[in-house]
């Protein structure tokens, strides 16, 4: 079948005068994937090489991928999964970016939140990108550091990224304890919140993939964002998290300020924006 599907594409090419090159999806083909309707997007060669992944395909500037400091991260992010489970690589250069935008006015009391770890995809290359091992904020990973996922009822069930998910905090720690600011703490959110000290969040990143915790979350955790802070919520544009994405926008509207949808990102969009009230700045991303 694969074969007689390359051999259909180049008969059409030929009789249409162009040269067709179907690429995958998220890293697997159109015969492989579970699905019948597909939207074919063309890209002509003459404007540059196609970023093709994690539901993102353009031909706009991805010089990124070729910046030492930024692959080094992305290798140690990886490790944490085991390999190159799934390439992230654009969502997390907007992370890191986003990051490096708090560290810049940090003072020595506030700190970062991360509300869902997993086995610490983002908190590692954060951690290498950003050079943790120095005089860093405080980085709080919480999480329940469970192999399965707890879906909005309450329920556990196998997680469909079971190379994210850790079962094992005490593995978790190890790794992370050549980083003395970045502290683990297990628990379920939002009750475990409690245990975080009580000081100013200048990062919050919210990845629960549970729309219930994460309103939760907000509601505990906005009253200790600085002016400045920056927020990110993942799972906001991509299909299966109609929920969570009520909670962000909702959350942007109560800020006092609308939305503004880039697509660029995860294939569908992340938001940035800038909420007015107590001049508190909020950038939120999709992921699908």
């Amino acid at each position: 079948m694969r074969y007689l599907f390359k051999y259909l594409v180049l008969v059409i090419g030929l009789v249409i005068g162009r040269r067709i090159n179907i690429l995958k999806h998220n890293g697997v083909s159109m015969l492989r994937y579970p699905e019948i309707n597909w939207s074919l997007v063309p890209f002509p060669s003459q404007k540059g090489k196609v970023y093709n992944a994690d539901n993102l395909a353009t031909v706009n500037r991805h010089v990124f991928l070729d910046c030492p400091k930024f692959l080094s991260a992305k290798k140690v992010a990886e490790g944490r999964w085991g390999g190159a489970a799934r390439d992230v690589s654009w969502r997390l250069n907007i992370i890191l970016w986003a990051t490096g935008r708090a560290l810049e006015n940090i003072n020595t009391e506030e700190i970062f939140v991360e509300c869902g770890t997993g086995k610490g995809y983002m908190a590692a290359a954060i951690a290498e990108y950003h050079d943790f091992k120095s005089n860093r904020p405080n980085f709080y990973l919480v999480d329940n550091y469970s192999s399965e996922l707890i879906n909005p009822h309450g329920v556990a069930i196998p997680s469909p990224a079971s190379f994210a998910y850790s079962g094992d905090v005490n593995e978790v720690k190890e790794y992370f304890k050549s980083y003395p600011s970045i502290k683990i703490i297990k628990g379920q959110i939002p009750e475990i919140l409690e245990q975080l000290p009580d000081k100013p969040i200048a990062l919050l990143h919210i990845d629960l993939n549970n729309a219930h915790a994460e309103r939760e979350a907000l509601n505990i955790l906005r009253g200790r964002l600085i002016s400045g802070a920056i927020i990110i919520f993942d799972d906001y544009g991509g299909h299966g998290g109609q929920e969570q994405a009520m909670v962000h926008e909702n959350f942007a509207v109560e800020s006092g300020k609308e939305l503004a949808n880039i697509t660029d990102w995860s294939g569908d969009y992340y938001l940035v924006t800038q909420v007015q009230k107590s001049n508190l700045r909020v950038l939120i991303f999709s992921k699908s």
